[in-house]
């Protein structure tokens, strides 16, 4: 059976970084002629960085090394083994507490290495990594047990986000595991002998775990026993074992398998609890050779077997089935085999290896700093014209305008807590209204790599995107931090809060959630893999957002958490699959947030989804998925769950046909095409409701060819129904409120938007609140109080967008004088109110200033009245206008003159009013 283990070392150097600490030969202490023992001096060097930086890399030299005793690694401590060979650790022979008379128990394990969330002086006062520990790992060391160690277990790894076990191998022998109590993800392990290669419960977060190219060979019971650990197994190999993996007897678990291999085993999978809906198992093109039973049912006694001495499995799926369109859910097993006697199968690896070091270029030879003050920008720039792999030692590497990646630029860091690529508040090309604007750009079909590194956009630049990714199949998105809210550690505090006192708002009063773009944004045919992502800025309008794209695009290991109003957006995509996805809401920003939306989207795999609302969350929610227009969409094993009482409703609500399928415990959901066509009446006069459901509807507007624009403002939405397809979609989602929508003559739609300026937020040198945009107009309004209220915090500014280029082409629009404008259309509002019953007489005061469209020829007034209208309406010479009094309740009838300008208002009728 071939594996896809690398075995050689991946560091064979150590890490340019001055504040890396290194532990070799000589550190240890000669136990007997070629046995240093390291114990103490390891302890040692581990508590001195965590006790100095709060997080940070220690490093292990190439050698031989005993220990004697339990290794605690603290939250935030990366440990890495280096040299031409990596560094094995063996457990000396009966170490003291790692054997027992009485032979293997798993209730009796003792550890090598153990990652903990304290820094205990003993056993007893060890805490286990638990959901706050982030950013820790281990890699590249081998590892050993020596005889006479019958509880011996090399790591217990419970910890969360950004944590990692990589490159390693461990010769279990007589020793009972491995690994015991997994994490977030691991990679590139191979395991030798004990009871099991991986014994584990649920994951500290109760997230899914993500295993990929592992091999397993010569445990004594199974490679993986394991416990409601949402085990997300890719390429992973087990050889000459009784069974692969192993579910605990009366508990549940769920599983999925894919491209693996089995070969010589007597049985594949071993599943408990068989009848409980949480239990959930999907394999997907499963290598068997000489595996008799692929499936053992431990309560039935049910056997599943093979077809041949090798063949392919390729589909099985035990427990709760459901079908889009049919609300039945049915609990059953779907197995599929093929003879395969003559194929090989080679499955390749999509996470490459990392770029030996000495192709690698320190960013400091470029002159960047890294000290959180320096501007940084020109340095970097200079770097990636230089050179195509470039290593950042720790530090805060500051920025003040976008980093363009060239078609091979990799970027490398090693800890993405200490690691980072920032952006301070107020950055001034990050500021005001317009486009996304990215920190990190990758070009269109790039072969790119960017890993271990935090981005940070601070909480005051509203334009900021943390990485616009357009780069191809072959690149890679590795151990990213999206900096913001959750997970901030510094050597004083433990845990910086991410909340007041009350947890109602951010621990800094000064920030705006959902006030600034998505952190991760993944398009323009973007694609590649991804893995171990951790996006929970609540500043982001999403974590991730993947647009227009139908490069194929994998994710394992990701976490997208505590943002308002979407965690993961995705538009017109195809040919995605996601390994190991979780979300995970707040209370205090995330009661109505959206875990996931998919708009006009097809051929997508999800596989052990997990979607989580935390227990102080109190209201219900619809849906996990809402769909729009979408195909071929299949979810592998759904967990949707809270401790409290108001778990999500729906599994997929679909907008457009108000379909919903799945509830909380899904094996398998496919969804094969929920595009309806709505078509509007024959009859123009005739009333047809096309968009339900939604907060309120603000604004309307159509282009030239029919296409239909829908605002919900509260919600920061636009819709569009295509004339064509007869379809709707959600066309935008930003952290932009609409208050109102037009068109020019181009098809450019024209947007209102309410915008809040973040503190110290300057246009032209001012501070954009203290900037009068109406001069006295703007002190008293002629009588309109709203816009009173509205200016203190408030602006108007109008965004043109071409809606086939999508966000990328957002400019903001500028007031000019309209006397120097050759205007042919302008949009007047259609409705105001004015306390002081006076619109008659204001509606008629020309406004010196209007916003041009693209086109040149449309324009939008310019008047205070744009802060609280629900509509527009274009209007061009000797036309009549129509407009709600809305204070007094009259329609208005007005002339429109030569220069546009509105004149002799009638009332003809005395009831009339907006209805959002």
């Amino acid at each position: 059976m071939k594996n896809t283990i690398t075995y050689r070392s991946i560091y064979q150097s150590c890490l340019e970084d001055e504040i890396v600490e290194v532990v070799s030969v000589k550190d240890g202490l000669e136990l007997e002629p070629g046995k240093i023992v390291i114990s103490d001096i390891l302890q040692k060097t581990l508590y001195q960085v965590k006790q100095k930086y709060g997080y940070g890399i220690v490093m292990l030299q190439e050698g031989e090394y005993y220990i004697d005793k339990t290794i605690y690694i603290p939250r935030g401590i990366r440990l890495f083994g280096f040299g031409l060979k990596r560094p094995k650790i063996t457990l000396i022979k009966n170490a003291e507490g790692f054997g027992s008379d009485s032979g293997h128990n798993i209730k009796n394990a003792k550890y090598m290495c153990w990652f903990t969330a304290n820094m205990p002086e003993k056993e007893e006062e060890a805490e286990d990594a638990n959901p706050g520990t982030f950013y820790s790992a281990l890699s590249n060391i081998d590892f050993a047990i020596e005889a006479d160690n019958s509880n011996a277990v090399v790591i217990r790894a419970h910890f969360a986000q950004n944590c990692y076990v990589s490159y390693c191998h461990f010769e279990i022998g007589d020793g009972l595991a491995g690994i015991h109590s997994v994490g977030n993800e691991m990679e590139q392990l191979s395991f030798s002998g004990g009871d099991w290669g991986i014994y584990t419960g649920k994951c500290s977060p109760g997230w899914p775990f993500v295993l990929t190219d592992c091999y397993f060979t010569g445990q004594r019971k199974s490679g993986i026993l394991c416990t409601q650990s949402g085990m997300t197994m890719v390429r992973v190999g087990f050889e000459q074992i009784p069974a692969a993996v192993e579910s605990m007897d009366g508990y549940w678990d769920k599983v999925i398998m894919k491209d693996c291999c089995l070969a010589k085993l007597s049985t594949g999978l071993l599943v408990a609890s068989e009848k409980n809906v949480c239990t959930q198992y999907n394999m997907r093109n499963i290598l068997a050779e000489a595996v008799p039973i692929i499936v053992h049912m431990k309560e039935s006694e049910k056997n599943y077997p093979g077809v041949s001495d090798q063949y392919i499995v390729k589909s099985f799926i035990h427990g709760a089935v459901a079908v889009y369109g049919n609300s039945e859910m049915e609990v059953k097993t779907v197995l599929e085999l093929q003879d395969d006697s003559d194929k090989k199968y080679d499955y390749s690896i999509d996470t490459p290896d990392l770029p030996l070091q000495k192709d690698w270029t320190n960013i400091k030879k470029y002159g960047a700093q890294g000290d959180g003050i320096t501007d940084d920008t020109e340095a970097i720039r200079r770097a990636i014209e230089a050179s195509d792999i470039l290593y950042f030692p720790q530090g805060k590497y500051r920025i003040s305008d976008t980093i363009i990646l060239r078609e091979n630029t990799q970027l490398l860091g090693f800890l993405p807590i200490a690691t980072q690529i920032i952006l301070t508040d107020n950055a001034d090309k990050f500021a005001g209204v317009g486009a996304p604007k990215a920190m990190l750009e990758t070009p269109v079909n790039g072969k790119n790599r960017i890993q271990s590194i935090g981005l940070d956009c601070a909480g005051r630049n509203p334009r900021a995107v943390a990485i616009k990714w357009q780069s191809g199949r072959a690149s890679y998105l590795y151990d990213i931090k999206f900096a913001g809210g959750h997970g901030r550690i510094d050597k004083a505090m433990e845990h910086l809060p991410p909340y007041n006192k009350t947890r109602t708002w951010d621990y800094n009063e000064d920030y705006d959630w959902d006030s600034q773009y998505w952190s991760l944004w993944i398009t323009n045919q973007g694609g590649g893999t991804f893995k171990n992502l951790w996006t929970a800025s609540p500043y982001a309008a999403a974590g991730i957002y993947i647009s227009d794209t139908a490069t194929k695009g994998i994710m394992y290991q990701i976490s997208s958490e505590h943002h308002v109003r979407q965690e993961i957006l995705m538009k017109h995509v195809a040919n995605w699959e996601f390994y190991g996805i979780q979300t995970e809401e707040e209370a205090a920003e995330g009661s109505y947030c959206q875990p996931f939306e998919l708009s006009c989207c097809e051929n997508l795999v999800f596989a052990n989804l997990y979607a989580f609302r935390v227990i102080w969350i109190d209201n219900p929610y619809e849906s996990v998925i809402r769909t729009w227009n979408c195909k071929r969409i299949e979810i592998q094993n759904f967990h949707n769950y809270t401790q409290m009482k108001y778990t999500i409703l729906h599994g997929v609500y679909d907008a457009n046909s108000k379909q919903t399928v799945g509830d909380w415990q899904l094996a398998n959901l496919w969804i094969e095409d929920t595009e309806t066509h709505i078509h509007l009446p024959d009859r123009p006069w005739e009333p047809k409701a096309i968009l339900e459901n939604m907060d309120s509807i603000d604004s309307m507007c159509s282009d030239g060819n029919g296409n239909l624009y829908i605002c919900d403002s509260r919600l920061k939405r636009v819709y569009k129904w295509d004339q064509k397809s007869a379809k709707i979609e959600l066309l935008l989602s930003t952290h932009y409120r609409p208050l109102s929508l037009a068109c020019d003559t181009l098809g450019n739609l024209l947007m209102v938007i309410e915008y809040k300026p973040v503190k110290y937020a300057k246009k032209d040198g001012a501070l954009e609140l203290d900037i009068e945009e109406y001069g006295e107009r703007s002190r008293e309004d002629f009588g309109a109080c709203f816009y009173a209220f509205f200016r203190k915090d408030r602006r108007i500014r109008v965004l043109s967008l071409n809606t086939e280029k999508g966000e990328s082409s957002f400019c903001e629009l500028e007031p000019k004088l309209r006397s120097e404008a050759s205007l042919k259309r302008l949009y007047y509002p259609v409705n105001q109110w004015r306390d002081n019953g006076d619109m008659k007489t204001v509606i008629q005061l020309p406004d010196e200033t209007c916003y041009i469209a693209p086109d040149g020829i449309t324009g939008i007034t310019n008047n205070p009245a744009l802060a609280r209208a629900t509509g527009l309406c274009a209007v061009q010479k000797n036309e009549v206008f129509y407009a709600v009094d809305e204070y007094n309740k009259y329609v208005l009838k007005l002339k429109v003159d030569q220069d546009l300008n509105l004149q002799d208002p009638a009332i003809v009728a005395y009831r009339g009013n907006i209805v959002p």
